[in-house]
């Protein structure tokens, strides 16, 4: 699940995945899922917060320097 806290403090649900693609949770799989979601609109992202990150962070970085 994805969910944004924009400034004003309101909370914005970005996505939702599960078992979506066959390739798990690796950096490939949410580089897929964050560009849906930059796609979708969400501009900027400062700050990433997450359980077990395995390949997720290496998915920000190309989105979000």
């Amino acid at each position: 699940m994805a969910l944004a806290v924009p400034v004003d403090g309101t909370r914005d649900f970005l996505g939702l995945w599960a078992g979506v693609h066959a390739d798990g949770e690796c950096a490939k799989y949410w580089l897929r899922e964050l560009r849906e979601i930059k796609n979708g609109g969400t501009g900027e992202c400062v700050s990433v917060v997450g359980a077990g990150l395995n390949g997720r962070l290496g998915a920000f970085r190309p989105e979000w320097p």
